[in-house]
Parts: structure tokens; sequence; C-alpha cells
């Protein structure tokens, strides 16, 4: 059982399935060992719940500032970890790495401005960049 196979056979756009009963979500890498055929005496039943679609647009394209809302996913956090305490290592983090990606971009702009200029030399090639 695959999500491909699921999507094919149901028309749909899986996200996980869910147990009827018990309503316990199994993702689709558990599928195959979790989901349990149905017989006379149990009969398994699971829904599909299909995967939510949000209009995407890239404001990136347009805009140097992006101000929109943010999900961060965070995983094995301690229980005992205090609110401000993740927050603080979210900023640090975001401060440690945005001056690093800014280089990167500004070296990528120096890069793109030299290949234009060997575009219009009629110069492809990227030796010597």
């Amino acid at each position: 059982m695959t999500v491909s196979g699921v999507n094919e056979i149901f028309g749909c756009d899986s996200w996980y399935v869910k147990d009827e009963a018990g309503g316990e979500v199994i993702w689709p890498e558990q599928w195959a060992e979790r989901c349990q055929p149905s017989t006379e005496l149990h009969p398994w039943r699971y829904m599909i719940v299909e995967r939510d679609h949000f209009p995407r647009f890239d404001q990136a394209k347009s805009r140097t500032v992006f101000d929109g809302d943010c999900v961060i996913w965070l995983e094995n956090v301690p229980y005992e970890a205090e609110p401000t305490s993740v927050v603080t290592w979210i900023h640090g983090a975001l401060e440690c790495t945005l001056p690093h990606i800014k280089a990167a971009l500004d070296k990528v702009r120096v890069l793109d401005a030299q290949f234009e200029v060997r575009r219009a030399q009629g110069r492809t090639s990227l030796q010597g960049l």
C-alpha cells in the first residue's frame, strides 16, 4: 500500500489515514505494518485524510522583506523547556545564520553580474569566474 497507489485507486491526494474506531493517525511510511486487513471479527476501517492545498505565491520575486505568517515545527523539545528559552534559542539561531545567508547572496549577485557580462561578450563558459 503506497501513497501513489491509494491516490490512483481513490482519486485523491492522500496525506495520511486515520483509524475510524480509535482515531489513530497512521502516516504513509507506517501503512504496510500498521494497517490491518478487515475480517468478520475485526472490521478495520480507515479514513483517508487528504492533503490541504493552500494557494502559494512567491513573495521573494517581488519583495525584499517577507512579512507573512510563518510556522516553525519543533520536535523532541523537552517538556520542561520554558517558552522563553525556546524563543531565545530560535532567535539566536537566526541571528547566527542570517549573516552567512546574506554573504552567500552577495556572492551569487556578483557571479550573476559576471555571467551576464560574459554572456554579452558571447562567452558562456564559466571558467575563470
